[in-house]
């Protein structure tokens, strides 16, 4: 009994490594039935589109593209498959450098051009066509541009009361500009600094962001312009002031007004000495530029202090009439 059993584990054995020698042929016979077809497909002629790597060539000193240059050549090639296999999966290709004539005047690059370099690059390859014969090179001159900076000192938007003390500080003063040509022809020739702040209060002292053509081509040195200046506080002054009817100078009596006295409204910086300046201040009418059929006449001043104006007058023009008119 027992040899029989040892038997029938022989015969099962035998069976299994049978079966399994099967399979290990069938799997090779398969693998070379691939590898045979495979290799009697690469030795076949076949058409296909591929991007030749491609590197455009100028003087960047001199010229700048204003787009991105193409980097790649698209081509419909014809070629036995194992020629093909490197240029499809782009292994070990270096790019073609191509160095078009007649920047920047030229603005189309024409791939028929360079037919003999491209071709000598494909190596065993077949060209059938360019999928895009020319592709676009929009390239300008390179330059730089020196702009002066300015800035309105009348255009200071200073809160209610407050002055300009002193001149301003502003460095740099002037900018320069580097990108295409026709970008920066432009450009003002000057540059006008605008602050972008409003009522102003105290000393201001901040960087401000040049604002240029928004364009990545340009760029510009420095990018931020400092300024700075002392800010004062009006100090104000109010007088009333008798009016007088003048002629030539001299008072006459024979015109009377319809008011007798004006207020005047000073603003004066804060470290201005007022003393006694003021009360010595004369308001008139000056009767002799009075007009027939006309008797309204601005109020002036004699006596005014240096570099002082009157901020305000009340009334600043005085109906003038003579006596006995009605």
């Amino acid at each position: 009994m027992e040899s029989q059993e040892k038997q029938n584990s022989w015969v099962s054995l035998i069976r299994s490594w049978g079966k399994s020698k099967n399979l290990r042929v069938f799997m090779l016979c398969f693998v070379a039935a691939l590898v045979f077809w495979g290799l009697n497909s690469l030795n076949k002629d076949y058409q296909t589109n591929i991007n030749m790597p491609m590197e455009v060539v100028y003087n960047d000193t001199f010229l700048i593209p204003l787009d991105p240059p193409p980097n790649e050549i698209p081509l419909r090639v014809s070629g036995y498959g194992w020629d093909l296999i490197r240029w499809t999966f782009g292994w070990q290709i270096d790019p073609i450098r191509l160095e078009p004539e007649g920047l920047p005047e030229v603005d189309v690059i024409t791939f028929n051009n360079f037919s003999e370099r491209i071709t000598a690059r494909l190596e065993d390859l077949k060209l059938v066509n360019y999928l895009d014969a020319q592709a676009p090179l929009n390239f300008d001159f390179r330059e730089s541009k020196k702009v002066p900076i300015t800035f309105d000192t009348a255009l200071i938007p200073f809160d209610e009361g407050f002055y300009l003390k002193r001149g301003t500080n502003i460095v740099p003063d002037s900018l320069s500009f580097s990108g295409p040509k026709s970008l920066l022809d432009n450009l003002q020739d000057h540059y006008t600094l605008v602050l972008p702040v409003e009522k102003i209060s105290k000393d201001y002292n901040s960087s401000i962001s040049v604002q240029y053509p928004h364009s990545d081509l340009v760029t510009v040195v420095p990018e931020e312009i400092n300024i700075s200046f002392p800010v004062g506080q009006w100090v104000e002054l109010e007088k009333e002031y008798s009016l007088q009817l003048l002629s030539k100078g001299e008072e006459i009596r024979d015109y009377f007004s319809n008011t007798s006295s004006v207020k005047v409204l000073f603003r004066l910086p804060e470290d201005y000495e007022i003393a006694e300046k003021f009360d010595s201040i004369q308001a008139f009418a000056n009767v002799q530029v009075l007009k027939k059929n006309d008797s309204l006449l601005p109020v002036l001043f004699e006596g005014l202090p240096e570099n002082i104006r009157p901020f305000r007058v009340s009334p600043d023009t005085v109906i003038v009439k003579k006596n006995g008119s009605s």
